[in-house]
């Protein structure tokens, strides 16, 4: 195993930090809700996946075979973080 070999940042976009060069990879969620909490859930659909859906731009369902928010990634979404963020913010 040798050392491994990356493409070289311009300088420009190493101090932006910009999140539009970063492709990111795709990714699945599945959070598991219990019992006690479908029903907040379902009431309050809407201010929980909008925000999900509006900024962090992932795809957001309700499994209800398995009990579970699944959310995704999808082409739009550019912050590598946003499919941790978005599970965290649904538990």
């Amino acid at each position: 195993m040798g050392i491994p070999k990356f493409a070289k940042q311009s300088s420009e976009a190493a101090a932006s930090g910009s999140a539009e060069d970063i492709d990111v990879a795709p990714g699945f969620r599945r959070v598991y809700i219990p019992a006690n909490r479908y029903s907040p859930l379902m009431r309050d659909w809407k201010q929980i996946t909008e925000p999900l859906m509006k900024h962090l731009k992932l795809d957001v369902r309700y499994n209800r075979k398995v009990k579970a928010v699944e959310i995704r990634t999808s082409d739009k979404t550019v912050k590598p973080s946003a499919l941790l963020k978005g599970a965290e913010f649904i538990e």
